[in-house]
């Protein structure tokens, strides 16, 4: 039901790939775009969803940052870091998280995750 009501036409899952209905393929054929869908400068999206560049919705205060790239060795009672791996389902799970030194963490003060940032995997795959 989740992926029917995301895809806007597709019906459901048979084997892990998703069917694309007959009216979608219609919708698709002689309009070009879906309906419940908009054509925008990066594409065709849902139609409440907006079109806004990185740098609009990080503020004055905060930067696009990538993170610790090097770690180093995990520390039991260090600063925890978050990779890839620990987001499963959309859930950032807590309990394999490595840890580094707090001289590492103070040398990346900027990218220290603050609520609501929003995370974006550069590599290696969710969950």
């Amino acid at each position: 039901e989740n992926l029917n009501a995301a895809c806007g036409g597709m019906d459901s899952r048979r084997n892990g790939v998703a069917e694309v209905s007959p009216k979608y393929l219609s919708d698709v054929a002689t309009n070009g775009v879906p309906v419940g869908y908009k054509q925008t400068e990066v594409g065709v999206i849902p139609e409440h969803w907006d079109v806004k560049t990185l740098e609009s919705i990080t503020g004055d205060k905060r930067s696009i940052s990538y993170g610790i790239v090097q770690t180093g060795p995990h520390v039991h009672d260090g600063i925890p870091c978050l990779r890839v791996l620990d987001i499963v389902k959309g859930s950032i799970k807590t309990d394999n998280l490595i840890r580094t030194t707090q001289k590492i963490s103070n040398a990346y003060k900027r990218t220290q995750l603050k609520e609501n940032d929003l995370v974006i995997p550069l590599r290696g795959k969710v969950g």
